[in-house]
């Protein structure tokens, strides 16, 4: 119950920290403007709405957002706010469930709140931040699910999973991929205790709930079998085709390096002023990231299963993307949570494994995540819209910054 608790005040504090200055900047930017204009036309029950590379849940999710809190762009954002938060609160909990230590599972959050790629999605109307919650609830129904005696596994879990998954895949179609590892390692679990049943519900689970979902995701904005399957070619050949500038741009495999940030707002105000908004990464935090899956590794055949489990959902995702001519650095954001989970999660190893290293452990996490937060402060004024005079745009230049500015 503590647990809940703390998860419950996670989400009112982080959704205030999302939702403070919502408003600015006060229009829309970036691709805002294409799912909000779809969420629109799916409000004025027109086809096809605009924006056509992904299913249409995440615009049907703006558009309950505009009808509930405005068609402007506080009213389009605010669902972004509540799933930025709910994603904390989230990681708090998977955390708790894999290593019971409520520091390192407060640390979880921390890292991801500091990231300044998840802070920008959680307040901008895309499509984004919305899949990484339900992939987030995915994973905690899994880790739930995977803890329990086999015996204590109900059916109903199964179909909760898949209906998860389910509305995941109709958000943004990387989240297909986590069904994988959800069905190897709970079939592997089933058939090693002879639950035969319950394996055939675990399919059925998986399987029944997404297709069901994903059609209704389309059967409400008007869509036929035949104009679903149409789309759904569309959205292949423009994954296998898409190419963009290579100054926004990077193959998946630069993700690691965390390669060109993209300038989502350059925009000049009446008193000289320029607002801007950057989309850019941590770098603390994603290259601790790397190396401790590293460290995870070199303790293979120690490190226990779930670690496996949740790199291979970072694995996967990188595959996903690797089919694209091209990617955004933003499709980096549903890998986030997986990261600091898996660096949770090695510490919390790490500190079994050798108990007289755990005060070093301790003060080595809290020293970096200090760092990773006065590198999120330091950079706040570029990821929230903070109007700023030429000579402080002319300051940050000097980091590197200047290639996109």
């Amino acid at each position: 119950m503590r647990i809940k608790l703390f998860a419950a005040f996670i989400f009112v504090l982080s959704f205030f920290f999302y939702a403070w200055n919502l408003t600015q900047p006060a229009t829309l930017y970036w691709d805002e403007i294409l799912h909000v204009k779809s969420a629109q036309t799916i409000l004025a029950h027109q086809k096809p709405y605009a924006e056509m590379t992904q299913p249409p849940l995440g615009k049907e999710l703006i558009a309950l957002s505009i009808s509930i809190f405005g068609d402007n762009p506080r009213g389009a954002r605010v669902f972004s706010a509540l799933a930025g938060a709910l994603s904390l609160s989230f990681v708090f909990l998977s955390a708790s469930l894999l290593c019971q230590n409520l520091t390192l599972s407060i640390l979880s959050v921390l890292l991801l709140a500091f990231d300044p790629l998840f802070y920008v999605h959680s307040r901008l109307a895309t499509l984004d931040i919305s899949v990484t919650l339900v992939i987030v609830i995915a994973l905690y129904k899994f880790l739930l699910i995977f803890k329990k005696n086999e015996k204590n596994i109900k059916k109903i879990d199964f179909y909760l999973l898949g209906s998860f998954l389910g509305i995941a895949v109709s958000i943004k179609a990387v989240a297909a991929v986590l069904g994988l590892p959800f069905l190897y390692l709970l079939g592997r679990k089933l058939l090693a205790s002879g639950q035969k049943q319950l394996f055939c519900h675990l399919c059925l689970g998986l399987l029944l709930p997404f297709c069901v979902i994903f059609r209704f995701s389309y059967s409400l904005i008007g869509y036929s079998w035949s104009e679903m399957w149409e789309h759904l070619k569309w959205i292949a050949v423009f994954l296998s085709s898409f190419k963009a500038h290579s100054t926004v741009t990077s193959r998946w495999y630069e993700w690691i390096f965390v390669q060109n940030p993209i300038l989502y707002l350059l925009k000049e105000t009446e008193d000289k002023h320029f607002q801007i908004i950057l989309a850019f990464g941590n770098y603390l935090f994603w290259i601790w990231g790397e190396l401790i899956i590293l460290v995870g590794v070199f303790f293979f055949r120690k490190i226990g299963t779930l670690f496996w489990a949740l790199l291979s959902m970072v694995l996967l995702q990188f595959l996903f993307w690797s089919l694209k001519p091209s990617t955004h650095l933003y499709y980096m954001l549903t890998v986030l949570p997986f990261y600091s989970l898996l660096i949770v999660q090695v510490l919390h190893f790490l500190m079994q494994e050798f108990p007289g290293k755990k005060e070093y452990l301790r003060w080595n996490a809290i020293l970096f995540s200090l760092a990773c937060f006065i590198l999120f402060v330091y950079y706040f004024p570029l990821i929230s819209g903070t109007p700023l005079p030429l000579e402080k745009i002319e300051h940050y230049k000097v980091l590197g910054i200047e290639k996109i500015l």
